[in-house]
């Protein structure tokens, strides 16, 4: 790999571009290495929860394992509660205020994206997002 490219970067030596380059391709063969390692991990999650399935909650040294059950959770569709509420606040203005008042913004933080980037030619079709 060539982690080095930052630092020659960094020193001149390299380009935007050029260090751009070999970090993405640094970059790259981690997120395969990554995601060989996930596919591992839910081969081994997979095994576990058959035996744990089988056998029942276990203590092994300083892990218990366990089969938990499935859960509903609740959530909103966010445009259609802000389309009631402007319906609402021409009839029932009270509920209208009430329902807005429930509304919680929290700002998320922005960052780097990478993508990869079709071909002018290519045609439109799967997804191939990196």
């Amino acid at each position: 790999m060539t982690r080095a490219a930052f630092a020659d970067w960094q020193a001149g030596a390299l380009s935007a571009r050029q260090a751009l380059h070999a970090l993405l391709a640094d970059l790259g063969e981690v997120e395969n290495e990554i995601a060989r390692l996930e596919d591992e991990r839910a081969a081994l999650r997979d095994q576990i929860a058959q035996i744990v399935a089988h056998e029942g909650d276990m203590v092994i040294g300083d892990r218990r394992a366990l089969i938990t059950a499935p859960t509903v959770v609740a959530s909103y569709d966010r445009q259609a509660l802000d389309d009631l509420v402007t319906r609402l606040a021409a009839t029932h203005p009270d509920v209208a205020q009430q329902i807005a008042a429930c509304r919680r913004k929290s700002m998320r933080a922005g960052g780097l994206r990478i993508e990869r980037v079709r071909p002018a030619h290519a045609p439109r079709g799967g997804d191939d997002r990196a």
